[in-house]
């Protein structure tokens, strides 16, 4: 593992800094700002003509526009983001044990309605023991067991303790946020930044979501008995895709991650292989004179 073969740029981190920050915070932002600012004129709460005629006579007035959409739009989007994460993190939490049943004959679990059965398909299969079967049965076991030799933080997913425990245990974040970082910082051909940026996308576009609907509604010429019940079941609709599509995504990158460690792993032994054959193959051929 030479250390010359890192990405040490800062430049990159800084671009990928900026992308996420523009797709997930500011979009976001913007998008909700220009709906309630829609809705408002709508209304006639707001003269929207008057303002767009002070901002072409004024520099210094629609410069201080600006500046404030721009900084009403980072608070919304920061928000809203931070609320679709929290979300998020509260439907895959795992179920947790809860007291004993009316019989006294067992435990119950804790929001399993929400939890096993609305998102069965975006949590099943997310444990380690599936994740070590299939990186066994991938890359061998050989490379599995030289993989943890090299890397002693992965030995929660390379040797399970508990193969029924779920990757998207928050004590298994440590191990992500460790082979996420040396994907990013040593292999970055592997590294899984464009999940990243997926899910910080999807689980900023739930609160734009939610708010279009209402005010979609009550802009729109017709009857509020159609308009209403629509809006909202079209909002409900998209943002469960969403959540759906975001679970799914935070479940594999976590594997992704996980994997693409071992895949660089086998890389570089195949490479170290390759290399000391041909030095032992150039160096056994007899000279030709």
């Amino acid at each position: 593992m030479n250390a010359l073969d890192a990405d040490d740029s800062g430049w990159r981190r800084l671009a990928l800094y900026i992308l996420v920050m523009a797709v997930s915070v500011f979009a976001p932002g913007a998008i909700i700002l220009s709906l309630v600012i829609l809705w408002f004129s709508h209304s006639d709460t707001v003269n929207l003509p008057a303002i767009s005629s002070a901002l072409g006579e004024s520099g210094p007035f629609s410069s201080l526009f600006l500046a404030g959409a721009i900084s009403i739009s980072f608070i919304l989007g920061y928000t809203g983001r931070a609320l679709g994460f929290r979300i998020i993190r509260r439907i895959e939490s795992p179920l947790r044990l809860k007291g004993k049943n009316k019989l006294g004959d067992g435990v119950r679990r804790a929001g399993s309605w929400s939890s096993e059965r609305l998102w069965r398909s975006a949590l099943d299969g997310d444990t380690c023991g599936k994740a070590h079967e299939s990186l066994q049965k991938g890359y061998g076991s050989e490379v599995c067991r030289e993989a943890l030799r090299l890397h002693p933080a992965m030995a929660p997913i390379l040797k399970p303790s508990d193969p029924s425990e779920l990757l998207r245990d928050r004590r298994f974040d440590e191990v992500f946020v460790y082979a996420k970082l040396w994907l990013r910082r040593m292999a970055p051909p592997l590294n899984i930044d464009s999940v990243e940026v997926e899910v910080n996308i999807l689980c900023a576009s739930i609160l734009p979501i939610v708010v279009s609907a209402p005010i979609i509604a009550s802009i729109v010429d017709a009857p509020h008995y159609v308009t209403w019940p629509l809006a909202a079941a079209l909002a409900i609709l998209i943002v469960y895709l969403v959540v759906e599509n975001a679970l799914k995504l935070r479940k594999s990158e976590r594997y992704e991650a996980f994997r693409n460690l071992v895949a660089d792993c086998a890389m570089r032994l195949t490479a170290e292989t390759f290399a000391s054959t041909r030095s032992a193959t150039a160096s056994s051929s007899p000279s030709q004179t």
